[in-house]
């Protein structure tokens, strides 16, 4: 048993090991798997809904301009996070709507076309084409705006220099530019947006994460998540703010949490440039969940690619060999574990087999001890009783003959009894009576007796099969088969002279089919019977 239990040691020595040192939401993750299984479902949602647009603009009337500019406008923000390329698109089709009737100078025209240039600032900002997207945010930054254009061009100008510092690294010089820049445009909207607004009131817990005031962003965050929908593009947007939250309080846990519900929220909301779900596999790979991270980067990598997320596919790419290295090194550790754990429990399978079959084996040997224990409990028994009827017989006999001794002596009759002893009547019934107990006795016990010898002897000096007495002869070689084979005791056993045991060995002998070793032949039948008994 040794053996087994060390190879069940170095077994269990070789599965990998559960848990690591960080501890990941797993309710969350959970509900991320299904986000994504339901991805497809979302995705159909979403453009059936952009397809329905698609078609009402389709057959919009002409003359309606401006609600067919508002229109297309509308299908490009629907696109905007979900398809960059398409947003684009729609963003210069209602740019080219607004410049058709450009000659009218009415206020309403005038603010179509600066929404149109804001859509297609936004759309380009989006896909990464920051010199288009430059040249509109000059166009703009130079005109006379009124507040509330000036708000809407404020938070397409915060949006373009988001995506460019996210665009370039941290050690550029153009990041300190684009982050001042970033941060004005910031300040201006905290200071103009009404205090009501979910957009103020983001933008201000944002500032608070910013600049360290952890408890108040915390409490500010979570107020305003409380009146927010899973669907909704602000609850992705808030939730990714409460992670960076507990990012800087330490807390792994809280901050996995929130990140995770911010990815399942873009994916609910069809956000396929959105950041929490490459971040999480980010952090989840320096954690040591390889496998996860894998999964989650390859989702974030095919979503930003069916969306044309150029930015968001730079960022990916960033992270993804890494990822995909340590996972297809987790793979190869995996393979050549699963291969010492098959072999181990081959080997196992294979020393178990064994020892089933030698416990088999020990099980019949034992079943034929006992069956051997049992058989020569009951010669025992046999012999017993047969020596207990022999002895009661020689005891009745006795008792009879000591009453006729007796009665003689007393009756003056000593000639009489002396004629009796020296005619052998006394000897006679005795000796019948042992022959009688002895065949049956040894019959009994050796009932192939008679079968055995026969095969030794020639074919016509066999004796009859089925007795159940032994002749003198078959009685010497019941005595040889019991271990007595010199003469002179079997003379005394069974009251024949020794002259008499010669001859009938020898007439035995000639009987025989190999005379000279027909006596050797009996005990080697005698062992074969045993074995096969065995």
């Amino acid at each position: 048993m040794k053996p087994l239990l060390t190879i069940f040691i170095a077994l269990i020595s070789i599965l990998p090991l559960a848990g690591s040192a960080s501890v990941i939401p797993d309710r969350q993750l959970l509900e991320l798997d299904e986000a994504i299984r339901n991805a497809p479902r979302y995705t159909s949602a979403k453009t059936a809904k952009l397809d329905s647009m698609r078609r009402t603009l389709a057959h919009f009337p002409k003359s309606d301009i401006v609600a067919k500019t508002k229109l297309t406008l509308d299908i490009a923000d629907q696109y905007r996070p979900y398809n960059t390329d398409s947003a684009v698109f729609y963003s210069r089709m209602a740019a080219d709507m607004a410049a058709a009737h450009s000659a009218s100078a009415d206020s309403v025209n005038s603010r179509m076309s600066f929404l149109c240039e804001i859509s297609l600032l936004n759309s380009l900002s989006t896909a990464g084409i920051f010199s288009a997207a430059n040249k509109i945010y000059e166009d703009l930054k130079a005109a006379d705006l009124p507040l509330d254009s000036k708000i809407e061009f404020w938070k397409s100008a915060r949006q373009m220099f988001y995506y460019m510092k996210a665009y370039v690294s941290d050690e550029s010089p153009f990041h300190a530019d684009y982050e001042k820049s970033f941060l004005a445009y910031d300040d201006s909207l905290i200071n103009h947006l009404p205090h009501t607004s979910v957009l103020y009131r983001y933008l201000s817990a944002e500032k608070l994460v910013r600049t360290g005031r952890l408890r108040e962003a915390e409490a500010s965050l979570l107020k305003l998540l409380e009146g927010l929908s899973q669907a909704d593009n602000f609850y992705g947007m808030t939730t990714f703010q409460l992670s960076e939250v507990y990012k800087k309080r330490n807390n792994d846990l809280l901050y996995a949490k929130y990140l995770t519900e911010a990815a399942i929220s873009d994916i609910m909301v069809c956000a396929r440039e959105g950041l929490a779900l490459p971040t999480l596999a980010q952090w989840l790979y320096t954690e040591g969940y390889t496998n996860e991270a894998f999964k989650y980067i390859n989702f974030a990598l095919s979503e930003a690619t069916s969306g044309n997320a150029r930015m968001r596919m730079v960022a990916i790419a960033s992270s993804m060999p890494m990822i995909d290295t340590a996972y297809r090194e987790r793979i190869s550790e995996t393979n050549r574990q699963l291969t010492l754990s098959v072999i181990l429990i081959t080997i196992v399978t294979v020393i178990t087999i064994i020892l089933i079959i030698i416990l088999i084996r020990l099980i019949r040997r034992s079943r034929r001890i006992n069956e051997k224990l049992r058989a020569s409990s009951s010669i025992q028994q046999n012999y017993i009783g047969h020596y207990i009827a022999l002895c009661a017989s020689y005891a009745g006999k006795l008792d009879s003959l000591t009453q006729l001794v007796s009665r003689k002596i007393k009756a003056g009759q000593g000639d009489d009894l002396l004629r009796l002893v020296k005619s052998g009547r006394f000897a006679e019934s005795p000796n019948d009576d042992f022959y009688a107990l002895f065949d049956k006795a040894f019959l009994d016990i050796f009932p192939d007796f008679i079968e055995d010898i026969n095969t030794l002897l020639a074919e016509d000096k066999r004796y009859p099969a089925g007795s159940q007495t032994l002749t003198p002869d078959l009685r010497i070689y019941a005595l040889v088969r019991l271990g007595i084979s010199e003469s002179t005791r079997i003379s005394q056993v069974l009251h024949y002279s020794v002259s008499t045991v010669y001859t009938y060995r020898n007439r035995m002998r000639n009987r025989a089919i190999n005379r000279d070793t027909f006596e050797a032949d009996i005990l080697k039948l005698s062992r074969h019977s045993e074995q096969q008994k065995g």
